[in-house]
């Protein structure tokens, strides 16, 4: 609430002050009492015109600031929850990237021994210049 009467208070301060000319009363109001006169006026007095502008002025202000905080706090959870799914994915990422690594070190570990056990079963095989009966790795059909 402080912050919309300092936005009223600059408001006021913006607006030209009327200075009224002359402290004559009316013609119509001449030689009656001031609290007759009150009450016959039907017309609000531009100070009470002012009074409910202001009024509403600061009505609308004070929704528009509940608005804007009600925002807001939608926006920090928005921005919380985000934070937290991010956060779980970049944990899921490094996760991956960690299987992947330790796969393709896999693969790469078996290739090697796949081309030895080749390599082995070859020289085993062919030491004696014949080859096993039905082939083996790396026999080829002629």
């Amino acid at each position: 609430m402080g912050t919309i009467n300092k936005l009223l208070q600059s408001w006021r301060a913006g607006q030209e002050r009327q200075i009224a000319h002359g402290m004559a009363l009316p013609p119509p109001c001449s030689g009656r009492s001031w609290s007759s006169w009150i009450r016959s006026s039907p017309a609000p007095s531009p100070l009470e015109a002012e009074l409910a502008e202001q009024q509403q002025e600061a009505a609308d202000l004070a929704t528009e600031n509940e608005r804007q905080t009600v925002e807001i706090e939608d926006t920090k959870k928005t921005v919380t929850a985000l934070q937290a799914e991010r956060s779980t994915l970049k944990g899921r990422l490094v996760q991956m990237e960690t299987d992947l690594a330790a796969t393709r070190a896999d693969a790469a570990g078996s290739a090697k021994r796949q081309k030895r056990r080749g390599l082995n079963w070859r020289k085993r095989c062919c030491a004696g210049g014949h080859a096993a009966p039905g082939g083996g790795p790396g026999h080829r059909a002629r």
